[in-house]
This record gives C-alpha cells, structure tokens and sequence, in this order.
C-alpha cells in the first residue's frame, strides 16, 4: 500500500496539487478507454478465395488465389528465399493479401512438375513506376505453404 500512496505523492508533486493529478488521471483514463475502443482485436480474416485458373476472367474478391505457372529456375528461388518478387503483367488485377499458387511448369516438357507453393502478395509496385510497363506489376511475396520440395 505504501507503494501506491508514494506513486500519488510523487504524481501530485509532479502536476502541482492533487486536483491537477486527478483531472490528468481522468483525462488519461478517458483517453485509454477511447483508444481501447479503437484497439479492439480485429474481425476474422475473410474465407480464403478459390483458385482462378488461367486466363478466366477476373471476379475480384478478398484473398484470390492465383494459379501461375512458374518455369523451373524462378519457382527455385522463391522456394529456397532468395526471390522475394514476383514479375507479372498485371492480366488478374492482382491485389495486396493475395496468395499466388506458383506451380513449377518445365517449357521443355511443356508439363508440370509436381512442385508448387503458396505464397502471399504484401507489396505491390505497379507500371508506370520507375520504368515498369504500364501492363506490369511487381509483387513482393512470402511464402506461406510449400506443397512439394524441388
């Protein structure tokens, strides 16, 4: 208890008289109740979107999957963290909070090769940025499930 009193004293000494301190204990009071108010936890995410097959036209809704062929050298370096980019034109109106399904495509073979990932879009840089074609976007991705192992 004596803890306490000596916290009051010294916030009293602090703001002058014990009517300052207690109008600074309500308004601090006040303002943690207000921003409490605003730091509530947020809502659930929203359902995860279906996958969207290749050039079907775009429906946008929150979390849309992309499913992208990836040719073997780039879907590499996604998987072992040294690409954290993504280069596209931009034909899906591709959003930030979207998971991108790359599937390890081999041109030679014009086959898939069974691996593939998920990774998530947090960063969008888009066309008429920097010398990006007005068509493209550069995504920053990170990898949220990794579905085979190259």
């Amino acid at each position: 208890m004596g803890s306490i009193v000596s916290k009051i004293a010294d916030e009293i000494k602090l703001h002058g008289s014990y009517e300052a301190w207690r109008a600074w204990e309500d308004f601090r009071e006040s303002e943690l109740k207000r921003v409490g108010a605003l730091n509530t936890p947020p809502p659930p995410p929203p359902p995860r979107g279906r996958i969207r097959a290749e050039g079907e036209p775009v429906a946008r809704s929150s979390d849309l999957i992309h499913d992208l062929k990836t040719w073997p050298r780039p879907f590499e370096a996604v998987y072992s963290g040294l690409k954290t980019f993504e280069i596209r034109v931009n034909d899906r109106d591709f959003q930030d909070g979207d998971i991108l399904h790359l599937r390890e495509w081999d041109p030679g073979t014009e086959e898939y090769s069974g691996n593939s990932m998920m990774c998530r879009v947090t960063y969008i840089l888009s066309g008429t940025h920097f010398g990006i074609d007005q068509r493209s976007v550069i995504m920053s991705i990170v990898p949220v499930e990794q579905t085979s192992n190259p």
